[in-house]
């Protein structure tokens, strides 16, 4: 799907950009997706703003009508940065929502299809990055490594409640030189890469598979779009902070209703990701659904709800397990019992 069948479809009110005189042709765009981030979209913006590179770079900032004063925060940076920052003023009767829960789908599509370089940086507005030569490093990495077309680095974790910064993550385990492993990748999918620490060949998003709108969100189907394309790099480095609050979209996901829904569009994008490519993955993509399927039985056995309902959740996914899986299974029903 290109932008304008993309806004045929989903657009019921035209956007807005703010007036800019931001160069055509950057090589880098930075795309940032603001909602109800008045406390923090200042310290995201000037993360990148102070981005020290050798090469233009473009921000866009989709801003999704907020209900605090995160449009008035953006259009005085848009105002004050013409040369550098595009800004889109969203209105609710474009988004898209998914059982009934809004999302923010057609702010961060909408960025991806405006964007103008040949390659993309994201950072949601309630994160931000902490080293100044991030983008300069990564675009060096992707010049140097022209297999891959996607490159990320690990993340601080704050927690915003109080404050503090939790322990680091610890460096990939599967990694072959500067790649990371393709098995690997399929089974953590969104969840093997910090938003704020993705950049990628805007190529890659220019037109999108079906299966690209099937998924919850967005970062599950732009790795696999990334996989059709070549490689994921790792560079190694602490160079962005996720927020950890119970206000984001993680925090959300953590009730039976939700996790069913988001389990099933999963398993719904990787067959159609896996008929797109004409079974080239699918040995991956059916790792890929055990792994989904454990995890989410696994979510359930941590439920304070019985031992019978428990085992019946079991039994109704047992045909989607692997035998090692389904072991594990057992094995936490039990314990989680004895506990």
């Amino acid at each position: 799907m290109i932008f304008e069948e993309f806004k045929n479809i989903y657009q019921k009110k035209e956007v807005q950009t703010y007036q800019n005189t931001v160069a055509k042709e950057p090589l880098v765009s930075v795309c940032i997706q603001a909602y109800n981030h008045e406390p923090y979209i200042s310290q995201c913006i000037d993360s990148v703003i102070a981005q020290e590179t050798d090469f233009e770079f473009e921000i866009l900032i989709g801003e999704d009508q907020s209900s605090d004063a995160t449009r008035a925060i953006c259009m005085e940076y848009a105002k004050n940065y013409p040369t550098k920052i595009r800004l889109f003023l969203h209105h609710r009767e474009n988004n898209i929502a998914i059982a009934g829960k809004p999302t923010g789908k057609f702010n961060f599509l909408y960025n991806l299809y405006s964007a103008n370089g040949t390659f993309i940086a994201l950072c949601d507005g309630d994160d931000y990055w902490i080293e100044n030569t991030k983008l300069q490093k990564q675009y060096n990495f992707m010049k140097e490594h022209i297999d891959c077309s996607f490159v990320f680095h690990n993340t601080r974790l704050l927690e915003q409640e109080s404050g503090k910064f939790k322990k680091d993550p610890p460096k990939p385990t599967a990694l072959s030189g500067y790649k990371m492993s393709r098995k690997h990748m399929f089974t953590t999918l969104g969840g093997s890469y910090p938003t704020g620490a993705a950049f990628f060949k805007s190529k890659i998003v220019k037109d999108l598979p079906s299966y690209f709108f099937q998924f919850l969100v967005g970062d599950s189907p732009l790795l696999l779009r990334a996989i059709e394309y070549g490689e994921i790099g790792y560079l190694h480095g602490y160079w962005s902070v996720y927020r950890m609050s119970n206000t984001n979209w993680s925090s959300t996901q953590k009730s039976v209703p939700t996790k069913l829904i988001h389990y099933k569009a999963s398993q719904q994008g990787l067959t159609t990701f896996d008929t797109v490519n004409g079974g080239k993955f699918s040995k991956e993509v059916i790792h890929a659904k055990g792994h989904s399927t454990y995890q989410l039985v696994h979510f359930y056995l941590t439920l304070s709800v019985s031992f019978s309902n428990k085992l019946k959740f079991i039994s109704t996914y047992a045909g989607k397990l692997s035998f090692k899986n389904l072991l594990k299974s057992f094995y936490w029903l039990i314990r989680y019992q004895l506990s």
